[in-house]
């Protein structure tokens, strides 16, 4: 059993906070500049298994 994770995405220079509960079973994709740490909660007692990737432009 996999529960649902929290993404969590803070940015610089005092820019909103984005979070987003990520369903298990789906892929989300999102686009953020100035970004300062990438969190990933899990929110249930479940272990949380899957893939992360990011993609910095030059």
């Amino acid at each position: 059993m996999t529960g649902p994770v929290r993404l969590v995405i803070a940015r610089c220079n005092g820019l909103p906070s984005f979070e987003l509960a990520v369903a298990s079973g789906t892929e989300y994709g999102v686009s953020i500049d100035r970004i300062q740490t990438i969190g990933i909660l899990n929110l249930c007692g479940a272990t949380a298994t899957g893939s992360f990737s990011i993609s910095i432009p030059e």
